[in-house]
């Protein structure tokens, strides 16, 4: 809690430093004018959020000795091809996760965001099973290792999109889209002789760490920050200047006719 305390601290006095113009009235601030500076902010307490509360493993959590904390979603890839059979039983390292950066842009018409999320894995080590294959004669273990692919540190970015709400939470429907992993991810082996580019296990890596991460931005990572953008802006922002301005509509100042006022004198 302290920790949490600390954060908050911190994003009020960016808040206040960086748009005291926005806020000369005291009233509720306009979301997109301040979330990018608070979500800055609050990134170590995310990525430590997210080192308490991620699984260290995905996959086939019933082989290959499995690190502990694995959520089981099967392999996460598994082919078997004339010369060879590949199967990707789990990835470690979910839970060394560091968010590194966020980029948003907003829609000025409803506040609603497009996010680019950069996020930091120190290591990525993959279960990997691989067998050479000879027709009748029947598969042998080829290569049976954790060492030889994904281990060393890599950065994924994903892209996301979220709903503005003026009223808590302010932020919901966060939905990611894309992900790229880099470096990437490829693996040739030579059976027999023959050397084979085995299919590019990268968009199954990337599907497991977009499915534990990304489902974990869209849930606690974005409780976490609800709560702590309430702790700080109560119970109502606005989502565009549009809609702070028609809520606040200018003063109508009355004007009187000097002429008019000497004629009366």
């Amino acid at each position: 809690m302290l920790m949490l305390s600390t954060i908050a601290s911190v994003g009020v006095a960016l808040l206040v430093t960086m748009t005291s113009a926005q806020l000369v009235d005291l009233g509720p601030p306009v979301l997109p004018d301040v979330l990018s500076a608070l979500l800055d902010a609050y990134k170590p307490l995310l990525s430590g959020f997210a080192q308490a509360n991620l699984p260290a493993t995905i996959g086939n959590c019933k082989e290959a000795n499995a690190p502990a904390n694995c959520t089981d979603i099967g392999n996460l890839y598994n082919v078997k091809n004339t010369f060879y059979r590949v199967k990707v039983r789990w990835i470690s390292g979910i839970n060394t996760m560091r968010l590194d950066d966020i980029a948003v842009t907003f829609d000025d018409k409803d506040g609603s965001m497009a996010l680019t999320v950069k996020v930091y894995f120190a290591q990525l080590p993959v279960s990997l099973l691989v067998e050479a294959c000879a027709g009748v004669l029947g598969c042998a273990t080829f290569l049976d290792t954790t060492k030889s692919c994904c281990g060393t540190a890599k950065t994924v970015t994903m892209t996301a999109t979220a709903k503005c709400s003026e009223r808590p939470p302010f932020l919901h429907s966060f939905v990611v889209g894309n992900a790229t992993i880099s470096p990437g991810i490829a693996f040739t082996i030579d059976v027999f002789g023959h050397t084979f580019k085995v299919a590019d296990i990268t968009s199954y890596i990337i599907q497991g760490v977009k499915d534990s991460a990304g489902k974990f931005l869209a849930t606690q990572g974005l409780t976490l920050v609800n709560s702590q953008l309430q702790s700080i802006f109560g119970d109502k922002v606005y989502c565009s200047r549009s809609s702070r301005d028609a809520d606040k509509p200018p003063l109508n100042i009355e004007t009187r006719d000097p002429h008019h006022q000497r004629c009366n004198e």
